[in-house]
């Protein structure tokens, strides 16, 4: 199996930077080209549904509509307070990637890293 490469900055006892905003300032792409598998470790001070935010990279040519995606984790149920949750996507280096809370908190613990799939 290959070694996990950190995905994001990991972020411990952190502010989330407010109600459905983005909690990266930047979005986050794949280090590896094609398809990862992106783990997701969060625990939450404050239950909260949190999302994944999927666009385009590079932004589509003039004309071409592809939207930003939001896809619930957790099927769109709240992270209780205070559990450490594990998640997995796929992701690809096609598009970028950012998460939000459905409300605003405090982070404990949040950490990204991502394997190749398959």
């Amino acid at each position: 199996m290959d070694a996990l490469e950190v995905f994001a900055p990991s972020i411990y006892k952190g502010a989330a930077p407010g109600a459905n905003k983005n909690i990266f300032s930047a979005n986050l792409k794949p280090i590896r080209k094609g398809y990862s598998r992106l783990l997701i470790q969060i625990q939450l001070v404050n239950a909260s549904i949190v999302n994944l935010i999927v666009s385009p990279s590079p932004a589509p040519a003039a004309g071409i509509v592809q939207d930003t995606l939001v896809c619930p984790i957790n099927s769109g149920n709240q992270i209780p307070a205070g559990e450490l949750q594990v998640f997995e996507a796929i992701v690809s280096s096609d598009h970028e990637y950012n998460l939000q809370l459905a409300t605003d908190g405090v982070i404990s613990l949040l950490y990204l890293s991502t394997v190749k799939a398959g």
